[in-house]
């Protein structure tokens, strides 16, 4: 193969050795034709010219032949030092596999001999599969085969043990055509692979680790979610607990007044029945007379009158307590909707505004006036629990705002409700302190909080954003005057497919 490259060589980049070799040859027989054919008409003078003629061109040619010669020599000697300097170890191997010439190494760089630590003396003009078995070898898996049966690359990665030690390549195999495309020979590279597949290795083990990090971080936020709810919930749990103790107080008032009412009525009976005993018995005048006497100086000193007028009045602060209750007991139920935890369904936002602002009254009825202009909007499909939590966190944060500037007097909250064609709007104004603008990018941050310590967790807004924005797909802003007024613009998609929509495009 070598002397076929040299020819090759040879007659492609020095034609002018093979010109000046033929004009010799052409000259010297033509020389010989003159001399021996016809010797009479060729003299010693014209002899001598053609010989010298022929001598310089066979100069020439040797001195061309030199020339070309130390050019190959040179580029021979920086391809062998390029093939030697690169970082990859190499190894050409002959593709004449159906003869005893197939699959030896014809050559290989000392790059190849230090990765597998085999002198190169022990390959070159060795079997490939015998220097560097493989489970492939003499199969269709072999990259030597794919490559004869038509395959332009080969790549895998390979793992070798040497000197005891794991080591892993990345082999690629391509094949080395002549001009005319035929595979003549194979281009084996192996480049070392061992600190990448060990820090892919490290990067699997860290992501792993991060997962698991990740997972605990999942249920760290979830604990803290809860215990968000439950600060909230305890929050509320005085306020109701206030709102409940009124109702609760006159509708036990109106049943001690009931008592004392039942007591009067029962004697007025027993009294009424006696009279109806005597009657049927042993009527006489002046038991008669004693006996309207005793009924009448009872109804004068219980005010039987006021008794009668008083029971319509008490039934109906009573109801009015007890409609209060259940109200209050029904809006609860409504914000916590167990039943309905992680379900997605219609919810109408503006009862859920009322309702919240039930449970909520304690928070706001000292400091803040409610205005509501609730729109016709439709239903929305969402969490209603989580959307319950939406609408009290920006609540009880504008009775808050509101208490803060107003103190002893009352402040206003208005909430506003509208739609478009496909979204639902919430929006909550109050005039209270506002926000500062420094840190109004920061009141979405977990734990971020302007509340003096012990008063707020700093997961309010935090959730509500995470709810309305991550997992209902809507949007949250806050617009404010420092000083002056806040207002929050809550956006949520209305139909399902709106949000499988956002998550798409998300």
């Amino acid at each position: 193969m070598k002397y076929r490259t040299l020819i090759r060589l040879i007659a492609k980049k020095s034609y002018i050795i093979i010109i000046s070799f033929a004009a010799s040859f052409l000259l010297l027989s033509f020389s010989y034709y003159l001399s021996f054919i016809h010797p009479t008409q060729f003299n010693s003078r014209g002899h001598y010219l053609l010989m010298a003629l022929f001598v310089f061109l066979l100069v020439l040619f040797v001195v061309a032949f030199s020339i070309v010669f130390q050019r190959l020599r040179r580029d021979a000697l920086y391809y062998r030092q390029i093939f030697n300097a690169t970082g990859d170890g190499i190894r050409i191997i002959d593709a004449r596999i159906d003869t005893d010439e197939g699959f030896k190494i014809i050559a290989a760089n000392s790059r190849l001999a230090g990765l597998m630590n085999i002198p190169l003396d022990q390959q070159v003009g060795k079997k490939c599969y015998s220097v560097l078995p493989s489970q492939g070898c003499h199969t269709e898996r072999c990259s030597i085969r794919r490559i004869l049966n038509g395959e332009e690359k080969v790549e895998r990665d390979v793992k070798r043990i040497i000197d005891e030690k794991e080591i892993w390549f990345h082999h690629v195999t391509t094949p080395l055509k002549d001009e005319q495309g035929d595979i003549t020979a194979i281009v084996d590279v192996f480049r070392d692979i061992t600190e990448r597949v060990k820090m892919e290795s490290m990067l699997a083990e860290t992501n792993r680790e991060l997962e698991k990090k990740l997972s605990e971080l999942k249920s760290m936020q979830s604990e803290l979610i809860q215990k968000e709810k439950l600060a909230s919930i305890g929050q509320l749990a005085a306020g109701i607990a206030h709102e409940m103790n009124n109702p609760v107080g006159f509708v036990a008032s109106n049943i001690e007044s009931f008592r004392d009412y039942a007591n009067v009525i029962k004697d007025l009976l027993r009294r009424y029945r006696e009279v109806c005993s005597s009657v049927d018995v042993s009527f006489s005048d002046e038991k008669m007379k004693s006996l309207v006497r005793e009924i009448k100086e009872i109804e004068e000193k219980e005010d039987v009158d006021f008794i009668l007028e008083d029971m319509d009045s008490l039934i109906s602060e009573t109801m009015d307590g007890l409609n209060r209750l259940t109200e209050i007991i029904q809006g609860l139920r409504e914000f916590s909707r167990v039943d309905k935890i992680g379900d997605f369904d219609e919810h109408d936002i503006n009862e859920a505004i009322k309702k919240t602002l039930v449970i909520t009254r304690n928070e706001y009825k000292y400091c803040a006036d409610i205005e509501l202009e609730l729109g016709d909007i439709p239903k929305v499909y969402c969490n209603s629990s989580q959307i319950n939590e939406v609408i009290m966190n920006t609540i009880v944060n504008a009775a808050h705002a509101v208490r803060e500037k107003w103190k002893d007097k009352k402040g206003r909250i208005k909430i506003k409700t509208f739609a478009d064609d496909n979204y639902v709007y919430y929006e909550i104004e109050d005039n209270g302190v506002g926000i500062p603008k420094d840190i109004r990018d920061k009141i979405f941050d977990p734990f971020f909080t302007t509340k003096e310590v012990g008063k707020g967790t700093g997961l309010g807004l935090n959730i509500s954003y995470d709810i309305v924005v991550n997992k209902h797909k809507g949007s949250i802003s806050v617009e404010s005057e420092p000083g002056e007024w806040t207002r929050f613009t809550i956006k949520l998609p209305i139909k399902q497919d709106i949000i499988k929509e956002n998550n798409e495009a998300a």
